[in-house]
């Protein structure tokens, strides 16, 4: 599940690691923070001890971290797409994520392991914590697409560099070809009987005519 490319073809293997490494890192530091908020809030706003929830938002936070893996996975298998459709296809993706982590922790806390003092899950709870859990589905895919379509716009420069290079040598090997030892021995040797015959103005407007089409031959 961790095998993600997020790169083109010629990419360095060292940028591909460091670009795995980055998402991971996301993801860990996503779910790091949202622990700690959840758990700052729980401490305020409920009446269990941090001993009771904090297991079980460890388990939650695992839960979403496997849903986070699948996504960036999803994402880079979506590549072929339009970069607007896939920023779509991670709204969808973060509203099913939120669903998703949302069923789990309330069955996890009202079925499985019911706290003390609470009910069944009813819709309006539901509703709520999806719409909670929305909100950080949707800034970790939000950050997620950010950095894919910034290792994207990297990629298009390199592949325009390389492109400006193999075109750079492509003129010079033109040049190369046209001008042949043939052919500068030809125009010297006019030259130089120009100069000989005191043709002077003839001779440098051959001079200029020849650097005139090197130049144009290099392309500059």
């Amino acid at each position: 599940m961790v095998a993600m490319s997020h790169d083109s073809p010629g990419v360095t293997r060292e940028a591909k690691r460091s670009r795995r490494r980055s998402v991971l890192i996301l993801i860990g530091a996503f779910w790091f923070f949202a622990f700690l908020m959840l758990s700052i809030r729980a401490s305020f706003a409920t009446p269990w001890s941090f001993d009771v929830v904090a297991p079980r938002r460890l388990l939650t936070a695992a839960f979403g971290t496997a849903l986070c893996l699948a996504m960036a996975y999803i994402l880079d298998g979506l590549r072929s797409l339009s970069f607007s459709r896939r920023v779509i296809c991670g709204l969808v993706g973060a509203l099913v994520m939120a669903v998703l982590i949302a069923m789990f922790s309330l069955t996890l806390n009202r079925v499985i392991a019911p706290l003390p003092d609470t009910s069944g899950i009813s819709a309006s709870e539901s509703a709520q914590w999806i719409m909670a859990w929305f909100g950080y589905t949707l800034a970790w895919t939000g950050t997620h697409l950010a950095l894919v379509y910034h290792w994207e716009a990297e990629d298009q420069l390199r592949r325009a560099l390389v492109l400006q290079e193999l075109a750079q040598k492509s003129k010079v090997a033109a040049l190369q070809y046209q001008i042949n030892p043939h052919f500068l021995f030809n125009t010297l040797n006019s030259i130089s009987a120009l100069v000989l015959e005191r043709r002077n103005r003839q001779a440098e407007a051959m001079l200029l005519n020849l650097s005139t089409f090197i130049r144009a031959a290099a392309g500059r």
